[in-house]
């Protein structure tokens, strides 16, 4: 027997069963929570009328999804920035694309909504947070409401130097994030009987 030969370290069962399970669900909810703080979330440029936009009006996010602004030819415009779903309401609105949108020149500037807004040249100080930062870019001035609700969320509008506007939404959706931290302890559930059966197997072939 070869005195410098040393045994195989074997990692106790006990161990990597603790690490297997745990890992799924560590994983899944530091997921969770990026995504909950808007980790992921990227700002969509979404143009303007032809001329430009030289100040935003207002915007009414709650029920029509509605933005006015004066455009640098001196004229009003209003857009839909949301599309609203079946329900009608905002726990079904979704951010609508720049090829989408469509600027109606306005005249009766009475049937404009005022929204509750936070104004400001930068969007990152609006609110506390690490997220959103800024668009690439120069920003003219930034727009910042957030919807309550079950569904609710954060919204931001910023218009840019160039007199475009971008966009930026973090939804609190809430049950598809249950339902994925449940689908991590059911696979964490999985990893532990693979475990299991791994060094079961290898008990069995050792006592043999």
């Amino acid at each position: 027997m070869n005195i410098n030969s040393r045994p195989k370290k074997r990692i106790p069962y006990w161990c990597a069963l603790v690490v297997g399970t745990l890992i799924p669900i560590i994983g899944v909810s530091l997921f969770i929570l990026l995504r909950a703080y808007g980790t992921f979330t990227s700002w969509t440029p979404i143009g303007g009328p032809p001329s430009g936009i030289a100040k935003i009006i207002t915007f009414e996010w709650e029920w029509s999804g509605e933005i006015w602004v004066k455009a640098n030819d001196g004229n009003y415009y209003s857009s839909k920035l949301l599309c609203l779903g079946n329900s009608g309401d905002a726990s079904s609105m979704c951010l609508l694309k720049s090829e989408t949108l469509k600027w109606i020149p306005e005249n009766d500037l009475s049937r404009m909504t005022e929204e509750k807004t936070i104004k400001g040249n930068n969007c990152a100080s609006l609110k506390k947070g690490v997220f959103p930062f800024n668009p690439a870019g120069s920003i003219r001035e930034c727009y910042y409401t957030y919807l309550k609700g079950w569904n609710g969320g954060d919204f931001y509008v910023a218009l840019m130097a160039d007199g475009s506007l971008k966009c930026w939404e973090n939804h609190e959706y809430i049950l598809p994030w249950i339902l994925l931290f449940l689908a991590s302890i059911a696979l964490s559930l999985i990893v532990a009987v693979i475990i299991t059966g791994i060094y079961l197997i290898k008990y069995l072939f050792r006592q043999n």
